[in-house]
């Protein structure tokens, strides 16, 4: 029998996908938490925001396009930089 178990930030029931003035919001919050932490991770930001990871992921994305958010360094041990 396999059982599962969840941390305290787990839950079942899904975020709700941002969108309109949330999306914005979302992008402003996302950008904001990065400038006072640029070594965040989508994770941490999806913890922090309570949305789901594809909705920092794809806001992530549209702010790189965008030339907004730069990522500097690898993956693992990079930190993303703001572009005014």
């Amino acid at each position: 029998m396999v059982t599962f178990r969840m941390n305290e930030s787990q839950s079942l029931t899904k975020a709700p996908k941002p969108q309109g003035e949330a999306l914005e919001e979302a992008l402003e919050n996302i950008l904001e938490l990065i400038i006072e932490i640029p070594a965040i991770t989508q994770m941490e930001i999806m913890d922090k925001m309570g949305i789901s990871r594809a909705s920092v992921q794809r806001i992530m994305n549209r702010l790189t396009t965008s030339e907004i958010l730069v990522r500097e360094g690898g993956k693992r041990y990079g930190r993303w930089k703001v572009e005014k």
